[in-house]
C-alpha cells in the first residue's frame, strides 16, 4: 500500500501524537527546566514545547527531504538499497555498544 500527500502527513501527524514517548519525554525531563521563580511556569513549559516542536519538524523535515532525494537513486538497483540498509543495521547495532558501554560505568 503506497501512501502519499496528505494521507501520509496525516498518518504521522496521528502517530505521532499517539506516541507515547514523547508524553514520558514532557513529563520525566522538561519540569527539570522549567525554574518557577523567573515566572509562569506553565508559560515556560510551552514556550519549550514550542522549541522541541520546532527543532523536531525541521529534523524530521531534513530527514523526509532527504529520502525524497536518495529515492531514485536508491529504486535503480536491488543491491544499492541492501548496501544502504546493511550501513543503517551496523549503525543500530553501534549505538546500541555505545549505549551498552555508557550505561555500564
Amino acid at each position: 500500500v503506497r501512501i502519499v500527500g496528505r494521507e501520509a502527513a496525516w498518518r504521522g501527524f496521528v502517530v505521532n501524537i499517539l506516541n507515547p514517548k514523547a508524553g514520558v519525554f514532557f513529563v520525566a525531563v522538561l519540569p527539570q527546566f522549567v525554574e518557577p521563580e523567573r515566572g509562569d511556569p506553565l508559560r515556560q513549559s510551552l514556550a519549550l514545547v514550542a522549541i522541541y516542536v520546532l527543532v523536531a519538524t525541521a529534523a524530521h523535515g531534513f530527514i523526509v527531504a532527504a529520502a525524497g532525494a536518495l529515492r531514485p537513486w536508491l529504486a535503480r538497483r536491488a543491491d544499492q538499497r541492501r548496501t544502504l540498509q546493511r550501513g543503517f543495521a551496523l549503525m543500530r547495532a553501534g549505538v546500541a555498544v555505545w549505549l551498552l558501554v555508557a550505561t555500564s560505568r
